[in-house]
């Protein structure tokens, strides 16, 4: 069967992530609020509550002053470009449709959209906070796969987070997870799609 949609992730796949909970340090919190700012963040990443409801009650509870109109300059120093993705991502352009299935909030993909210019390459997007559903619940998927206008096995699925991969292997789609560049590049010359 012939590929021919190739779908990625964002976060440690096509941009490096330098913290966890959508770039906000938790690691000086207890367990207890770790699970409350992750319940939290799994609210926002389905877009169940806004940037604003977030932060506001992220700062509330750590005490940290947000400002909401600088979000930008705090997300600079978490996210980098995966230069190598970008670079296979403008080559795959030319005869692969192009789909980004992300678990991620607003304002990580308002920034991500404005900082990195390959995001304008892709044809179309199953985000977590737009559809209401976070991997590897498979309704996410299913969005993913009515973007790709094929069939499950027309399509490689790129995430470096194992569970993912399983998920979209269990619809049928072919997966890889990302573990290195040279490693996703020899997976995808094994699908004949280099």
């Amino acid at each position: 069967m012939k590929i021919k949609t190739v779908i990625s992730d964002l976060g440690n796949v096509l941009v490096f992530v330098n913290h966890l909970c959508a770039g906000l340090d938790i690691s000086k919190y207890n367990f207890f609020d770790k699970y409350l700012i992750r319940s939290k963040v799994r609210k926002y990443e389905t877009g169940k509550i806004s940037t604003e409801e977030f932060y506001t009650w992220f700062g509330r509870k750590t005490c940290e002053d947000i400002d909401l109109k600088n979000l930008d300059k705090r997300f600079d120093s978490i996210f980098s470009l995966n230069e190598d993705m970008a670079r296979l991502l403008y080559k795959l352009k030319k005869d692969y449709r192009l789909i980004v299935l992300s678990n991620t909030n607003e304002a990580n993909h308002r920034f991500i959209s404005r900082k990195y210019d390959v995001m304008g390459i892709f044809d179309d997007y199953a985000l977590s906070y737009k559809v209401g559903y976070l991997k590897p619940d498979r309704r996410i998927y299913e969005v993913a796969l009515e973007k790709a206008l094929c069939r499950p096995e027309e399509c490689v699925f790129i995430d470096d987070i194992k569970k993912f991969v399983d998920a979209a292997e269990g619809l049928g789609i072919n997966a890889v997870q990302y573990k290195s560049h040279a490693y996703l590049e020899e997976k995808l010359r094994e699908l004949k799609i280099i």
